[in-house]
């Protein structure tokens, strides 16, 4: 289970996403660089083959914007505007964030 500002975000049938932000929450500054997160959802994998690590690369990519939308839309009835974005990729440090605070409140879309 996952509480986020009084509520719930039901993981119970999603294990990968919940490994994913558990992973967030145990890194002291809340991100993650890819490989990081490789292991952390699939192990590590020593002499694994090209095609098996290319297949992971592909369903990490996957996950990354299944979990970004899942919690998206999970919360979006609890703000007009949403506040947050989830799991942030920072080109300048080249890893990911659980989220980033939104600084465009003010604009009209």
């Amino acid at each position: 289970m996952l509480w986020i500002n009084r509520i719930l975000v039901p993981l119970a049938s999603r294990q990968k996403t919940l490994t994913l932000i558990q992973a967030f929450f145990r890194s002291p500054s809340l991100t993650l660089s890819k490989a990081e997160i490789a292991s952390a959802v699939y192990g590590i994998q020593k002499d694994a083959s090209p095609r098996y690590i290319e297949a992971q690369e592909i369903n990490l990519t996957k996950l990354l914007s299944r979990t970004r939308s899942f919690l998206e839309d999970s919360l979006a009835h609890t703000y007009q505007t949403p506040p947050l974005d989830w799991i942030v990729f920072d080109i300048k440090t080249r890893r990911y964030r659980l989220y980033k605070i939104r600084t465009d409140l003010g604009e009209t879309h």
